[in-house]
């Protein structure tokens, strides 16, 4: 709603002088210097947010774990499917005090063993056994895993799954990071933003010039 009403008040802005343009000239789509100045303010601060929370949002410290288990809990993350060409770089790193088992396998080895949030870790190690797609770890408090998981079809969906290993007590803490092929686009994705948030930005302008105006209108009438 919000953008369609700033598309929506840049077009009745700027159709009609586009217009005339072949009349007045190019000059003449350049906004003037209060407008321009607050568009550029604007998207330089809406730029600048985004990067921080893309950068340094929620979740982009790597001494926090984003993930915690109590005994017999486990816990699942998705690897999702960026790229067929290039593998998924997988890091698990146990941030907590607790070893823990990790294992990489397909979804449809754990499908079958999951019933209403019931997991049957068991089952599914045992019935990836001669799976030669299951990469599996233990991991000690401090020690991190790295690995590759090759992705054939957009159907192929792989599942990192969690636990705390054996019979040991306390709660496991770690921390899955996945390296995607295209995480740098964020960048070339922010470059992009920004044409939209000076539009955003020029019709912030020619909002606040049209009430400037109203008001000084209002004045007048009343003197």
């Amino acid at each position: 709603m919000i953008l369609a009403v700033i598309c929506s008040q840049f077009i009745h802005k700027w159709q009609p002088a586009i217009r005339a343009r072949p009349e007045n000239g190019w000059s003449s789509l350049i906004p003037n210097k209060q407008p321009l100045a607050v568009a550029t303010v604007f998207a330089l601060i809406c730029t600048s947010a985004l990067a921080i929370a893309a950068v340094d949002g929620s979740g982009s410290n790597e001494d926090l774990p984003n993930m915690r288990m109590n005994p017999g809990d486990v816990k699942i993350d998705t690897i999702e499917v960026h790229s067929l060409s290039h593998p998924v770089g997988v890091e698990v790193l146990n941030l907590g005090e607790a070893p823990v088992y990790v294992a990489i396998v397909d979804r449809s080895h754990v499908v079958p063993f999951t019933d209403n949030g019931n997991v049957d870790w068991d089952s599914i190690v045992a019935g990836s056994a001669f799976n030669p797609d299951l990469q599996a770890t233990t991991l000690v408090a401090g020690e991190s895993w790295e690995t590759e998981v090759e992705i054939e079809s957009i159907f192929d969906t792989h599942l990192v799954l969690c636990r705390v290993a054996g019979i040991a007590d306390g709660v496991g803490e770690v921390r899955i990071t996945m390296d995607y092929v295209d995480d740098e686009l964020i960048w070339s994705a922010m470059l992009l933003s920004i044409p939209a948030f000076l539009i955003a930005g020029l019709v912030l302008a020619q909002t606040i010039a049209s009430e400037e105006e109203v008001g000084e209108q209002a004045s007048d009438e009343e003197s």
